[in-house]
């Protein structure tokens, strides 16, 4: 399918909605699995906008640990940070549009623990 192909080429980004009520569940070390894991090797970007559902996809695919912060709830806005850290200019200029700031809309923002980012 397309993302198949997707995941075989450089230089596209995936935006991901909140995801409220659930997401793709499949065997993580399977060909869906592998094509998630090879889009971002492949130097794609993924952006998911929040929610415990994304951490979850994000642990589950990528084999991280993320931690919810305790209390794991930030009333936001959330400001962008004035630098694109580890961005290629490319990705740098397709960013440059996005919102400066994020509102908190219920519980669509997951904080996580920042040792358990990683390294």
């Amino acid at each position: 399918g397309m993302f198949n192909k997707l995941s075989q080429k450089c230089c596209t980004t995936l935006l991901f909605p909140p995801m409220q009520w659930d997401f793709v569940v499949v065997n993580a070390n399977k060909v869906i699995g592998q094509n998630i894991r090879a889009y971002v090797a492949n130097g794609n970007s993924m952006v998911l906008t929040g929610g415990i559902l994304s951490l979850e996809f994000i642990n589950r695919y990528f084999y991280y640990q993320l931690e919810e912060a305790d209390g794991n709830y930030d009333a936001g806005p959330f400001l962008r940070l004035p630098h694109f850290q580890g961005l290629s200019a490319e990705q740098h200029d397709v960013m440059e549009p996005a919102p400066k700031v994020l509102p908190q809309v219920g519980i669509e923002v997951t904080s996580v623990k920042k040792e358990s980012l990683p390294s």
